[in-house]
């Protein structure tokens, strides 16, 4: 079965002091903040770095993807996006995916 899905990825990159570390501190915050909704489920990918190249110099950039799924209609999406961006805003999309 198929369950409606929020996705975004939490992102620390060089380019504003960013650091790994400070990628497990966001993502950290944003379980907390999400842990605090009931009927929420969260998966997160393994975290990863991307390398790319701007006019400025070489960028590393350390990102983690977040699935959120809810079974409950106490907890609204807006909800979630509250919690989400009381830590760090994100770009968010919905997808289709089996339950968590």
């Amino acid at each position: 079965m198929f369950v409606r899905t929020l996705v975004f990825d939490q992102i620390s990159d060089s380019r504003f002091s960013g650091s790994s570390q400070e990628l497990d501190r966001l993502s950290g915050d944003v379980r907390a903040a999400l842990s605090t909704l009931p009927g929420v489920t969260v998966q997160t990918d393994e975290p990863r770095v991307v390398n790319f190249s701007t006019e400025e110099g070489k960028v590393q950039s350390w990102r983690q993807r977040f699935s959120v799924q809810k079974n409950c209609v106490k907890t609204t999406w807006n909800d979630v996006r509250v919690a989400v961006n009381a830590v760090k805003s994100a770009k968010y999309e919905f997808v289709n995916k089996h339950a968590l």
